[in-house]
């Protein structure tokens, strides 16, 4: 009998070619002796992917974080068909390779066991994380991208937030407490929590970062204000 598998699309991501990716993806699983369904991301799972070979995220970083989300745990493996603007998890876990290859792949089980961040908040849900989270002036950057955003979005989508930002910004004060029982640690300026040495335009500065080694690497910026932020994007 045919193997099965899902597909989770972002039909935003990458200015329409999700849909064309999602097509390649599934006939290319078809090839391979896959039978795929597609799945709402905000729709029950529940029964819907037991026994499947792979659930496949076609999308960006936060569909990726999404789906990864609702594997955490489960024993169905996640793979990915980028088409996103920085693709991260993609990046950092080899999937930025052509349909057939990432169907032979799913059909061979290659399947890798990787830790997932976690941010719990009072009075919210759990959210999951596979590359990294931030606090501080990208965060605010990125906020103010997506309080905009009406469709998809490009590295130029961020100018605009960018400059708006900095004119503003002020560094908020950071307190970070390790495991261990150490002291907690004060400043002001940034934070980069990482699970993977992946990063925007190939800054990581986290590079020895490791997604398999049950540990975060969390990486303190300080400054002040935007032009702090901008001597740590030089270093």
């Amino acid at each position: 009998p045919a193997m099965r598998g899902a597909i989770v699309s972002n039909a935003a991501a990458g200015r329409g070619r999700a849909a064309h990716a999602r097509e390649g993806a599934r006939a290319a699983l078809a090839r391979a002796g896959i039978d795929a369904v597609d799945l709402a991301l905000d729709g029950s799972w529940d029964g819907a992917i037991d026994g499947m070979r792979a659930v496949i995220a076609v999308g960006g970083d936060g569909t990726v974080r999404a789906v990864a989300g609702r594997l955490a745990g489960r024993r169905v493996p996640l793979a990915i068909v980028p088409t996103g603007t920085e693709n991260l998890a993609a990046r950092g876990f080899g999937f930025r390779v052509g349909a057939e290859r990432l169907a032979a792949a799913v059909r061979g089980g290659s399947v890798r066991r990787v830790d997932l961040g976690v941010i719990r908040r009072p009075g919210l849900p759990a959210h999951r994380f596979v590359v990294m989270a931030s606090a501080g002036f990208d965060a605010d950057v990125v906020a103010a991208l997506h309080s905009a955003r009406r469709g998809p979005i490009s590295h130029a989508s961020y100018l605009g937030p960018i400059v708006r930002t900095a004119w503003r910004w002020r560094a908020p004060e950071v307190t970070a407490r390790g495991t261990g029982g150490a002291a907690p640690v004060c400043w002001r300026g940034g934070l980069v929590v990482a699970n993977a040495p992946e990063y925007a335009l190939r800054l990581n500065p986290a590079r020895g970062a490791d997604p398999a080694d049950a540990r975060l690497d969390a990486v303190a910026l300080r400054c002040r204000a935007a032009v702090g932020v901008a001597g740590w994007f030089v270093r």
